[in-house]
C-alpha cells in the first residue's frame, strides 16, 4: 500500500555489552558465635530444644549440625536431626544426611 502511513505501533530492541562479570566469594565468618537463641521445635512428634542461628552471622566454613534452625533474611532453614552442613565458597548452605 504505497499511499497509506505507516504507524509504528510497537519496537523492542536487545542491546548486550560484554562487561566482566564478578566471581561470588563469601567471606569467613566475623565471630564464632551465630546462635541467636534456643527455641523448642518438633522433630517427628518429639519437642526437643533446639539452636537458633543467624545466617547473616555464619561465613564461609561455618558449620551447622542438626537439629537446627537457621534464620536467613528472606527464609528459614529447619536442619532435622542427623543432618549436617557448612556454608561454601559462595555463601549456600550446603547439607547433607549423616547416619541415623
Amino acid at each position: 500500500m504505497d499511499d497509506e502511513s505507516v504507524e509504528l505501533v510497537n519496537l523492542r530492541l536487545i542491546a548486550t555489552v560484554p562487561v566482566e562479570k564478578p566471581e561470588p566469594d563469601e567471606q569467613p565468618a566475623e565471630s564464632a558465635e551465630a546462635e541467636l537463641g534456643r527455641r523448642e521445635a518438633n522433630f517427628d512428634g518429639e519437642w526437643r530444644e533446639v539452636p537458633v542461628l543467624d545466617r547473616e552471622k555464619m561465613g564461609k566454613g561455618s558449620e551447622v549440625t542438626g537439629p537446627a534452625i537457621v534464620e536467613f533474611r528472606e527464609s528459614t532453614c529447619v536442619v532435622r536431626p542427623s543432618w549436617q552442613g557448612a556454608v561454601d565458597g559462595v555463601g549456600t548452605l550446603v547439607l547433607e544426611k549423616g547416619d541415623e
